[in-house]
């Protein structure tokens, strides 16, 4: 009996996790983000200056799958830092997700263009901040990662995430124009859930 009733379980669970597709008109929702300490250190002649900041990135996106495994990602970003305003960027990223044959494991790539007021590093000390009151540092992103499926609708993320991001600043009465590039790859933890 015991045998029977474990046999029924498996079934069910398996049937229910082999629904979790990612097929045409599904939506995921999904949040990702990171957390860390930045440390700047410098010296010049016989004096030393050495500062640390913690921060929170944490991304939000909503995929509406237009084909099986194809879709279209709104993202928002929100980076929060000490000692600095918040700053956001919104992309718009294409997204293809594998889910691997009688397995619990979905991989995915997907890549964008947004715009955002912030360099993940600004060339003030190396330390994320917002630097512009404009929608005007341009951001390419791409990654790769696992989705690793709990049940039909609830999935764990994983991503080794690229970001460039490239910003202009106009000419000033003391300087001329200074075109600053950066490029970054970090880790993204976070989870989705798939609504049928």
């Amino acid at each position: 009996m015991k045998h029977i009733i474990a046999a029924f379980l498996f079934i069910g669970l398996y049937s229910s996790i082999a629904i979790a597709q990612f097929e045409k008109d599904c939506v995921e929702l999904s949040l990702s983000g990171s957390i860390g300490s930045l440390t700047e250190t410098g010296s010049a002649g016989s004096i030393s200056i050495s500062q640390s900041f913690t921060y929170l990135f944490l991304t939000t996106a909503l995929d509406y799958y237009v084909s099986d495994g194809l879709s279209l990602e709104p993202e928002i970003g929100f980076m929060a830092i000490e000692k600095s305003s918040p700053s956001q960027s919104v992309l718009l990223n294409l997204s293809y997700t594998s889910r691997l044959p009688k397995s619990m494991v979905a991989l995915f790539l997907r890549g964008g263009y947004g715009l955002g007021n912030s360099l993940t590093i600004s060339p003030y000390g190396n330390i994320p901040m917002q630097i512009s009151n404009k929608w005007d540092v341009n951001t390419l992103n791409f990654g790769a990662g696992l989705k690793i499926l709990f049940n039909e609708n609830v999935a764990l993320r994983t991503e080794l995430n690229y970001r460039r991001q490239s910003f202009t600043r106009g000419s000033t009465y003391y300087s001329s124009s200074q075109d600053y590039v950066y490029s970054n790859v970090g880790l993204l933890l976070g989870f989705s859930i798939l609504l049928h």
